[in-house]
């Protein structure tokens, strides 16, 4: 009584490619279709966590809780009076405008370089 093994042994080599490469083939294509199932399923699943996570995390009393908490920073503008108002815009008449432009890069350039806390 032979073996598997040895029949496959006594048929010629071109033969034996052929099975082989059809016995893998069949293997690929069995084991990618359980691959691509156990994938649709992980899609699936995390897609249902995703939604549900959103739905709950996105309630309207949260959102307006957070946007409750946000703290709005008070901004003091300079107060002038009517004689330094006049005066700037004297000033500013008899200054060329690149001097002008000048003036008033410097103040950004000095609140860049400082360290912010």
């Amino acid at each position: 009584m032979k073996g598997p093994i040895s029949i496959i042994q006594e048929i010629p080599k071109d033969k034996r490619k052929i099975i082989f490469w059809v016995i893998m083939i069949i293997l690929a294509l069995t084991l990618s279709g359980f691959y691509i199932k156990y994938i649709q399923k992980k899609v699936i699943d995390i897609s249902i966590d995703k939604t549900k996570e959103e739905m709950e995390a996105h309630s309207l009393e949260e959102i307006i809780d957070k946007i409750r908490e946000i703290e709005i920073p008070k901004i003091e503008m300079p107060k002038f009076d009517q004689e330094s108002l006049q005066e700037l815009q004297r000033m500013m008449e008899e200054m060329p405008e690149e001097e002008i432009e000048e003036n008033l890069e410097e103040p950004l350039k000095e609140n860049n370089n400082q360290p912010t806390e």
